[in-house]
């Protein structure tokens, strides 16, 4: 055996043992000094209007048809996809491609972070996931009771398993990459709402 065919089994010998998986362990938690708001709604609606967006604060779940038609992006809406029982859908059977004309999508979400006003929404089916970025406007519908302080918080309450695809989303959708001039809807909806209701 030459040397060089001693060296070429040496690296495929190494290669070999670094492919055997090393034995699963849990991950570390990271000591974090997490923080804290003490009125998180207050936070989360200014870190919200912060981000281009905007918090109605509802009393109950029951309140939350009545603040959504007294948005003017409701009443203007023509045609809307709903994932909450109390609007209707008007957008009826329109395939995905017919939704790039659609005025509201009114979805649920939770957790919703304060320290960043981001909301974790997990559209239920491939309409509703595509309706969340092309809509005009996008209200999203979330309990206060999932509301938490910081994002490790958010990502505890997830189940990664729970849904096909899931985001955070914080505020409209903006860009400044064009000359740093910031435009508003560039990558979907041009305004969002969040309905947050209950104690």
């Amino acid at each position: 055996m030459t040397a060089s065919d001693a060296s070429r089994e040496h690296i495929l010998a190494s290669l070999r043992r670094a492919q055997s998986a090393p034995p699963r362990a849990p991950a570390p938690r990271a000591p974090i000094d997490a923080v804290r708001f003490a009125d998180p709604a207050r936070q989360f609606a200014d870190a919200l209007a912060e981000a281009g967006g905007s918090c109605v604060r509802v009393a109950d779940a029951s309140g939350c048809a009545d603040a959504l038609r007294a948005l003017p992006v409701f009443t203007g809406a023509a045609r809307v996809v709903s994932g909450v029982p109390f609007v209707p859908d008007t957008a009826g059977d329109a395939a995905i491609g017919d939704l790039a004309r659609l005025d509201l999508a009114v979805l649920p979400g939770a957790p919703a972070v304060a320290e960043s006003g981001a909301v974790w929404v997990a559209p239920a089916d491939l309409r509703e996931r595509a309706a969340a970025f092309l809509a005009e406007h996008l209200v999203l519908v979330v309990p206060q009771r999932a509301l938490v302080h910081e994002l490790h918080q958010a990502y505890e309450r997830i189940d990664p398993a729970a849904a096909a695809f899931g985001c955070f989303i914080a505020g409209p959708s903006k860009t400044a990459d064009i000359e740093q001039a910031l435009v508003i809807g560039a990558h979907g909806p041009r305004s969002l709402t969040v309905l947050l209701h209950g104690p």
